[in-house]
């Protein structure tokens, strides 16, 4: 996506600002850091370089870093009515476990209600991850979910087509509030729904 995204010749990057959904607590350099990826297929391919890249630093302690990266996203971008800021587009995607940013299965980030960023040590890679609240994506104008693979076959069909169960599955609790919310889904993902 991000490749595709750096071939676009229409989009004036110069008028973007660019910030991440989650990231794992490690250097910007460091061979797992998101930010690091997204550098080097997109930011490191374009033309014009982005009004704003505000990466999390996930070099810092945990804690520090989200309540740092909090404070930026509310100095850039105008909060609405609710106080909670909003994006113009939130791109996602989910994990073969239901997951979306890091917010991972019985997380404690799942419940947080009254910050935009969270710390959480997650189980299942027994590492922190700094990633956007509910709170922070629900406020999204445009939320897209991207999901590719056979991999994902099973978990996508539970969470479109089964019961309501966001702790189980936490891009079940992605529900923009008065935004649009598109999945983008490849054939080999969508396998098992039905219409």
């Amino acid at each position: 996506m991000y490749e595709l995204l750096a071939a676009d010749s229409e989009i004036d990057w110069s008028r973007c600002n660019i910030f991440w959904s989650d990231e794992r607590c490690v250097p910007p350099d460091h061979a797992e850091s998101n930010y690091r990826m997204v550098r080097e297929t997109l930011l490191d391919r374009l033309p014009h370089v982005p009004a704003l890249v505000a990466r999390m630093e996930g070099e810092l302690p945990p804690e520090k870093a989200a309540r740092s990266y909090e404070q930026v996203i509310r100095e850039v971008l105008p909060a609405q009515e609710s106080g909670i800021p909003r994006f113009d587009l939130v791109l996602l995607g989910m994990g073969d476990d239901g997951h979306t940013a890091s917010l991972f299965p019985g997380s404690e980030s799942l419940q947080i209600t009254d910050r935009l960023v969270a710390a959480d040590c997650v189980g299942k890679v027994d590492a922190f991850r700094l990633t956007f609240t509910y709170p922070l994506i629900n406020a999204g104008r445009h939320v897209l979910i991207l999901v590719s693979g056979a991999s994902k076959a099973d978990t996508l069909h539970s969470v479109l087509q089964g019961p309501p169960q966001p702790w189980k599955f936490p891009v079940q609790g992605v529900h923009p509030t008065s935004g649009q919310l598109r999945w983008l889904v490849d054939a080999d993902a969508a396998h098992d729904i039905r219409q």
